[in-house]
Formats: C-alpha cells, structure tokens, sequence
C-alpha cells in the first residue's frame, strides 16, 4: 500500500508528526458515507484531472467512483465552513455540463464525466 502523505484543508501537504489534518478525518468519513449510501467502492486516490477550459494545473479530488462504463465520478468532500474555490468550481460545472476531466489511475488514464459534492459538518477534536 502507498503512503499518502497529510494534506491540509487546502489541500497542501502538511506537517507534523502525521497526525490526521484539520479536515482530514471529515474527508474519510465523508468517503465513507458516500461508499455505504451509494452501495459502491471509492477508489481513495487523489489523482490529477485537467479539463479543457479549467485551470491550467488541474484539479485533484478526495474520491473516485468506477461507473462501470469506463467513465468515473469525482468526489469532492468539504466539511464546516470550507466551501470549493472558484477555480474548483468552474472546473467541476465544466465536468457536469458533458466535457469529461481526463486522469491518470494506476498508470491508466481515466475519464471523469460527473462531480458529486459531499458536506460534512466541522470536526469536533
């Protein structure tokens, strides 16, 4: 298994002594609850997706889903106050208006055809 270093709410990589990330545990359970409601497997990569018109550095989402189709839906988890930055939501209404995000999973590429969005309330240490 890969060892995945923290990333902070804005999704930098953190410091310390490894210990979850202000949002971190929110983004699990969110994925969690995504996986259990939606009776499917969330592929817990965070992958790098471009899409033409999007931000030139591209957008990295908590989650993904196989679709089963060869297509994937992104899972973008915010919890108490964090809400998308615009360019993260430019991105995401491009994907959702038909213009498929394109990733690399695995050494594959991927295409990301939908974004589903997950709030999750403020953590409580």
């Amino acid at each position: 298994m890969q060892m995945v270093q923290p990333r902070d709410q804005r999704g930098r990589f953190a410091q310390g002594d490894g210990s979850s990330p202000p949002g971190k545990t929110a983004e699990q359970r969110g994925l969690d609850e995504y996986a259990d409601q939606n009776d499917v497997t969330v592929v817990r990569d965070q992958v790098a997706a471009k899409v033409d018109g999007g931000n030139p550095n591209g957008r990295k989402y908590d989650g993904l889903v196989d679709n089963g189709d060869g297509t994937w839906t992104a899972i973008e988890v915010k919890s108490g106050g964090a809400s998308k930055t615009a360019d993260q939501r430019i991105f995401d209404d491009i994907v959702n208006s038909g213009t498929p995000a394109t990733a690399r999973l695995n050494g594959e590429q991927i295409k990301i055809t939908d974004v589903v969005g997950v709030r999750m309330p403020t953590e409580v240490p």
